[in-house]
């Protein structure tokens, strides 16, 4: 236990000690390297106080004594509202104390921790007011705390009304006393991080003076704006730091510091004194400049940018006068902002365009004017010409597409009718008629009633013509569409004939039976034509063909999926395999599909298991029925050995693993069937999301694979046969209990208890393939 700690051990009220002179101990609060700090109650004023205790070896120090009431003694002559007050000092039992007033609050250099190291510039600016009026104080009675740091003042109150005291003035100088004293018997007074280069060096940097005190405000100063102060590191470091060296430049610490404020912290640190600020006051002005800068820059840009949003919106509703008006307010607060000469153009560009507007509208009124009047008239080239002028400059003015075309309507009515007359004269009925039926369109009070009776009187022998025509042209229409269609008919069945030949010559039996179907449906007695679809039948087997990519499997009405010949890529390493074609049932075989087979097959066991896990899709054993409502679900508990007897039932056979994962991913490599995205509930039914298994198609066509094959991933696992496994078979795709990475078109289950071939479980069902033509890579 040091020294210190032993004559300090001894005032602890729990060690019995509870009264110095007047004064009842209550409790610690605070201890420095010489003095311990007590709340303590006064009681003849009957008040709590802070009592400052020097005991044990200390009061032997005569150095220490001269501080402690040189402290007492000056503070006690101060009377400012930012200083600690002194009430009472004096000797007991051997022990010195200072009674001041009891500040409840907390130390400058708690408030930075509580704050997280750093203040803003306004907050600092309100604390440093006080602090440099209590130093101001000071100067004035020309005293020099040299003792300058945040543990040394008391803050209390709420954040919002912080008063700030100024307290130990143990170190406290009189300019005008003789002593030049700076360092103690063990080294230099006051605080490392703190001093002035005048109290490291004096003969370098001269005699402490006020000055001394604006550095070490320079430096507190720097702490609260940057989070650390300008020198860190061992005593010795600190001395030459202070003394030598300049400080690191604030902007390396913290990014948000203006220059100006930089400025102003780097010139309270000069080593030189008379460089300094004169007194704290003027340094806090300097910050209170710096502040109001920055406050109407913040303004300016607030400003600017409600401008600026001001005339956005003008510009939207093309209020040109008005954004002319907010480019000339932003450019004289930024002339050189980047947006604001863009806008002043397209406002001075929009007004000269609203001016032509404007030219436009008077002359399109002018010309419809005109229009009007020639109606009027009855001089419809002029009105026609009018109104074409103001369509062309406006289509859209009012009224002057009806008035264009009732004068162009009139102009035609007109030149019909003087035709009408002229081939009347020249006994050209047919055109006379037409040109009679022109002017009389919609008008058949043209002239009050003169078109029409001219138009009868051109009818008569027009109409005796066209009863000897009308036959001859009705029939040899009909000849000609018959002649027609069966050229029609006969191309399209010679090159339907030819891609059969072709089909059949290569054993395309699916092309041919496609083909040969369509070709009798045009020519049904064709010759040869229903042999050889009949032999591409025999043929294809028992499949009832929909498209070339779909097709009806007969034996349990299975729709299937074609898988066209070609590379793909297979397994996590894509290595590249061929197949030849093959088509795959699109959803896994459903209980509905199931029974078809047990039906024909009474001694095969119905899907039944003992598990609890398996009671929701056990069979009934007695009527072989499967359970209620879940005809459309894929059938489980089904084995190894019931997947190969359904799949040689039905004609097909279980896939391969190469085959399962072409028909799953596609040939692009994909890890899921729909892509490379991760799964969703949405896309297939995995990791516990559906609680169970989901009827077969449910997330189709969101969830299929390239081919078109449903729920091929998650649901329930798939068997296929493997020529990797050592026991010929896998499980495929994963099923709704299984976590994500199950799902990938990559995965297969390598649990022997699975493979076991007689063994079922409830989340493994069956998806078969067949084979239809000989189509290779």
């Amino acid at each position: 236990m040091s020294e210190a700690a032993t004559n300090h051990l001894f005032l602890s009220p729990k060690l019995g000690i509870t009264r110095i002179d007047k004064y009842e101990l209550v409790e610690e609060i605070g201890r420095g390297g010489f003095a311990t700090v007590y709340r303590a109650r006064d009681t003849r004023m009957r008040r709590e106080v802070a009592l400052k205790v020097i005991a044990g070896v200390y009061t032997q120090d005569e150095d220490l004594l001269r501080r402690f009431e040189q402290e007492a003694r000056v503070a006690a002559s101060l009377h400012h509202p930012h200083i600690i007050t002194i009430y009472d000092f004096g000797q007991a039992e051997g022990m010195l104390f200072l009674a001041m007033r009891l500040i409840n609050g907390r130390t400058l250099r708690r408030y930075l921790r509580d704050k997280g190291g750093r203040l803003d510039l306004e907050e600092t600016l309100y604390l440093l007011r006080q602090l440099a009026d209590a130093l101001d104080h000071l100067k004035a009675r020309q005293l020099v705390h040299r003792d300058l740091k945040p543990a040394n003042i008391m803050l209390e109150g709420e954040t919002s009304n912080l008063t700030l005291t100024l307290t130990d003035f143990g170190l406290v100088r009189s300019l005008a006393a003789s002593s030049t004293l700076t360092m103690t018997k063990g080294g230099v007074l006051g605080t490392p991080a703190y001093l002035a280069p005048e109290q490291v060096d004096s003969k370098r940097w001269g005699t402490v003076t006020p000055l001394t005190d604006v550095y070490a405000l320079g430096v507190m100063v720097y702490e609260m704006l940057v989070g650390r102060p300008p020198f860190e590191g061992d005593l010795t470091s600190l001395l030459l730091a202070h003394a030598h060296e300049l400080p690191q430049v604030p902007e390396e610490l913290v990014q948000d510091l203006d220059a100006d404020l930089v400025d102003v912290l780097l010139r309270a640190l000069v080593k030189p004194p008379d460089e300094r600020y004169p007194s704290a006051s003027a340094m806090v002005a300097a910050l209170e400049g710096v502040a109001t800068a920055r406050r109407q820059r913040e303004a300016a840009l607030t400003t600017l940018d409600r401008l600026l949003a001001q005339a956005q919106d003008a510009r939207k509703h093309e209020d040109w006068l008005r954004l002319q008006t907010l480019c000339v307010q932003i450019m004289q607060i930024d002339r050189s902002h980047s947006e604001v000469l863009p806008l002043m153009a397209e406002a001075m560009h929009g007004l000269e365009r609203e001016n032509a507007e404007e030219t436009a509208r008077r002359q399109r009124a002018e010309w419809f004017a005109d229009g009007e009047q020639a109606l009027a008239d009855d001089k419809w080239s002029v009105a026609v010409a009018a109104f074409e002028k103001v369509s062309e400059s406006d289509p859209t003015y009012e009224n002057v597409q009806e008035r264009l075309a009732l004068a162009r309507d009139e102009l035609r009515r007109a030149q019909l009718f003087h035709e009408a007359v002229a081939h009347g004269e020249s006994y050209h009925w047919a055109d006379a008629a037409l040109a009679w039926i022109g002017v009389l369109n919609g008008r058949f009070d043209y002239r009050d009633g003169e078109a029409v009776t001219r138009l009868l009187h051109v009818l008569v022998p027009l109409l005796r013509r066209y009863h000897q025509l009308e036959e001859l042209f009705h029939q040899y229409r009909q000849d000609l569409k018959q002649t027609q269609d069966m050229a029609q008919t006969y191309q399209q069945a010679i090159a339907a004939y030819e891609k059969l030949l072709i089909a059949m010559e290569q054993t395309e039996w699916l092309d041919a039976l496609t083909v040969g179907e369509s070709l009798l449906q045009l020519l049904p007695d064709l010759a040869y034509a229903p042999l050889l679809v009949e032999r591409a039948s025999h043929r294809l087997g028992p499949a009832i063909i929909q498209d070339e990519n779909c097709l009806l499997w007969r034996k349990d009405g299975k729709e299937m999926v074609r898988v066209a010949a070609g590379e793909f890529v297979f397994s996590g390493a894509k290595r590249k395999r061929t197949l030849p074609e093959f088509w795959i049932d699109r959803t896994l075989v459903t209980n509905a599909e199931y029974k078809l087979f047990l039906d024909e097959n009474p001694d095969h066991p119905v899907p039944y298991s003992e598990l609890e896990t398996a009671v929701l899709h056990n069979w009934n054993q007695k009527k072989r029925t499967f359970p209620k409502n879940r005809a459309n679900y894929p059938v489980v508990l089904v084995s190894w050995q019931d997947a190969l007897a359904y799949a040689a039932w039905a004609g097909k056979r279980l896939p391969t693993e190469l085959e399962w994962e072409k028909a799953a991913r596609g040939t692009d490599g994909r890890l899921y069937p729909w892509g490379d995205d991760p799964p969703t509930p949405e896309l297939c039914n995995f990791g516990g999301f559906h609680d169970n298994l989901t009827p077969v198609g449910t997330f189709s066509p969101q969830g299929d694979s390239p081919y078109g094959c449903a729920d091929i991933c998650g649901n329930v696992w798939e068997w296929a046969t493997s020529s990797l496994s050592n026991i010929g078979r896998t499980l495929r795709g994963g099923s709704w209990s299984f976590p994500e990475k199950y799902v990938q078109t990559i995965s297969r289950y390598n649990s022997t208890l699975y493979y076991s071939p007689d063994i079922c479980h409830e989340n493994v069902g069956i998806r078969c393939v067949a084979i239809l033509s000989e189509k290779k890579p």
